[in-house]
C-alpha cells in the first residue's frame, strides 16, 4: 500500500455545484415554449445563451440527456423521430392558503413584515392624520399613532402598528429632513422629522403608494403583474376578499408602478 508522506500537498477540493440553478435556468427555457415540445439539442443550445457556464457535468452527468432524464418529475421526454425532445410539466394550481403563505414570505425578505388584517387602512389613515403637518420623526409618529389606538381600539394592537410602519418606509413614502442642524452626530434615521413624498396629498393616496410598493414586489417575485393572485393580494392588503370591485382596484394598482421618493434611505 502507498504511504502519502506527511506534509505532501493535499488534492484541491472539487468545486460543488448548486444544481438548483440549472433546474430554473431548465424551467425558465421550457416556460417560453409554453407548453409546446423542444428538441434536446435546441434546448441545451438556448440555455448556455442564457447562461454560457451551464455544463451538465458540473452535476455529475456525463451526458445532456442522462441530465434531463433525472428531471422526470419537472419535465416529459420523448424520441421525435432520431432526436430527443422535453416538455414541461404542468405545474398543479397553487392553492390560495399556500399562495397566502407564499407572498408573505416574499415580502418578509424584504424586511416587510405583514399579518394580513382588517385594520391596515384605519392605521395608514391615522398615519397620514397625525404626519400630514410634519414636525415629528417616523419614531415620534409611529408612537402616536399608537398611542390613539392604545386609547380608542387597543385590540389594534402595537405589532399590527410596528409592522405598518415598515411597510410605509420600505414603499418610499416617507422624505426624510436631511438638513436639520439640530440633530445629534449620531442621529438615527427614524429620529429625524419626516413628510411624506411630494405626490401624497390625501389618506387615500398614502395607502395607495404603499400598497402599490407591497404589490410591485410580490409581482417582481411572480414575474409579471398579470401573474399576481389579485384574490389573494387582497387578502395581504386588507385581510379579506370582498368581490370583484376589490378585484378590480388591485388591477388598477397594479398597473401603475410605484416611483422611488427621494430623501429615504
Amino acid at each position: 500500500m502507498r504511504q502519502v508522506k506527511k506534509g505532501a500537498p493535499e488534492a484541491p477540493p472539487v468545486p460543488s455545484f448548486d444544481i438548483t440553478e440549472a433546474r430554473l435556468l431548465l424551467r425558465r427555457v421550457l416556460e417560453s415554449w409554453e407548453g409546446d415540445w423542444m428538441a434536446a439539442a435546441e434546448l441545451k443550445k438556448t440555455m448556455l445563451r442564457l447562461n454560457p457556464s451551464f455544463n451538465e457535468r458540473n452535476y455529475d452527468f456525463s451526458s445532456f440527456k442522462e441530465f434531463l432524464l433525472a428531471q422526470n418529475e419537472m419535465i416529459n421526454l420523448r424520441t421525435s423521430g432520431d432526436q430527443l425532445e422535453a416538455q414541461l410539466i404542468p405545474e398543479a394550481p397553487t392553492s390560495h392558503e399556500n399562495l397566502l403563505e407564499q407572498y408573505l414570505q416574499v415580502l418578509a425578505g424584504h424586511k416587510i413584515r405583514m399579518t394580513p388584517n382588517e385594520y391596515r387602512p384605519a392605521i395608514i389613515f391615522k398615519f397620514y392624520e397625525y404626519g400630514k403637518g410634519g414636525g415629528l420623526s417616523l419614531t415620534a409618529l409611529k408612537d402616536q399613532v399608537h398611542a390613539h389606538f392604545e386609547d380608542t381600539a387597543p385590540h389594534v394592537t402595537g405589532a399590527y402598528i410596528a409592522e405598518i410602519t415598515h411597510q410605509l418606509f420600505h414603499t418610499y413614502c416617507f422624505v426624510f429632513d436631511q438638513e436639520g442642524s439640530d440633530y445629534p452626530a449620531d442621529v438615527k434615521l427614524w429620529d429625524r422629522r419626516v413628510s411624506f413624498s411630494t405626490e401624497i396629498s390625501r389618506a387615500t393616496e398614502l395607502l395607495d403608494k404603499c400598497d402599490r410598493g407591497i404589490l410591485q414586489k410580490i409581482a417582481r417575485h411572480a414575474g409579471a403583474t398579470e401573474k399576481v393572485d389579485k384574490e389573494v393580494a387582497a387578502r395581504v392588503l386588507y385581510g379579506s376578499f370582498r368581490g370583484e370591485r376589490m378585484l378590480g382596484h388591485i388591477a388598477q394598482l397594479l398597473a401603475v408602478p410605484p416611483a422611488k421618493s427621494p430623501g429615504q434611505g
